[in-house]
């Protein structure tokens, strides 16, 4: 065999070993791809759930938002609607008094159903200052509304009394609330024993003129529920805390709104930042 069929041989045999080494070369070439795609199919994956979480936070954020919003609007509905019930003796048209205590209802219906939004929507600790708040609420919306009831009473006992003629029931009635006022005014001791006495047997003045009050108010039917609004308000002991006097309330509320309002913004901010 001459030289030229030898060096073909030996360039076969080269050939076929070089095989298997460019075999294995492909392999790893082939892993290192798979290995890059997989790292850059992680990285694209992980990109998409950091911009879906992103998203949610937004979108969860925006949801308690709203319903913080709605929360403190309600709130502030309860607050407008009690206080139109304000009204410095003047009374009240017929029939206005009843519209203003539906506005009431309606308001608080409302703060009810904004309240169960942030139940929903979290977190829990807000969820607990909106319930206290919408209780106060409540508390103060009744306050007005017992204040508005006394209030509209007096303006309606005065102006019949003032229209009435001598010997009139109403007359006599107001003759004897007054007294009782002035009594009770003067009267020593805590609120406990002016209850005893009200409600004992001795001998006691305030008590025949509650008595004697009841009685006038029986003749003039009419008026019966106005003259027990005044009589009751009247046999109060002055140093009796008052748990309706609508100003406190109002102040523990407006309290209770500002923590709830920086409380909110903690929780939003927090979710922003998610």
């Amino acid at each position: 065999m001459d030289m030229q069929g030898v060096g073909a041989i030996a360039a076969a045999a080269v050939a076929a070993a070089g095989i298997p080494i460019a075999l294995v070369v492909g392999r790893w070439q082939m892993r290192g791809a798979v290995r890059a795609a997989d790292a850059s199919y992680s990285a694209a994956l992980d990109a998409v759930r950091a911009q879906a979480m992103t998203a949610h936070s937004q979108w969860r954020r925006g949801l308690r938002r709203d319903a913080y919003s709605a929360f403190l609007l309600a709130v502030h509905d309860v607050q407008a609607a009690a206080a139109s019930l304000i009204r410095n003796g003047q009374g009240f048209e017929p029939g206005e008094l009843a519209s203003k205590n539906a506005a009431i209802d309606e308001a608080l219906n409302a703060l009810q159903a904004a309240k169960l939004v942030i139940q929903l929507e979290g977190p829990d600790d807000l969820a607990v200052q909106a319930w206290n708040i919408a209780s106060d609420c409540k508390r103060y919306a009744s306050a007005r509304q017992y204040r508005a009831r006394l209030e509209d009473a007096r303006h309606t006992l005065r102006t019949t009394c003032q229209r009435s003629q001598p010997g009139h029931p109403l007359l006599r009635f107001m003759e004897i609330v007054n007294e009782v006022l002035s009594l009770v005014l003067e009267y020593p001791g805590d609120p406990a024993v002016l209850e005893a006495e009200l409600n004992g047997t001795g001998p006691s003045r305030i008590r025949e003129l509650k008595e004697e009050a009841i009685a006038v108010l029986r003749q003039v039917p009419e008026h019966r529920v106005h003259g027990m609004h005044v009589l009751q308000e009247h046999l109060r002991h002055p140093q009796e805390e008052d748990p309706d006097a609508p100003l406190p309330l109002l102040s523990a509320l407006e309290a209770a709104r500002f923590d709830f309002v920086r409380s909110a913004r903690s929780v939003l901010d927090s979710s922003g930042h998610t």
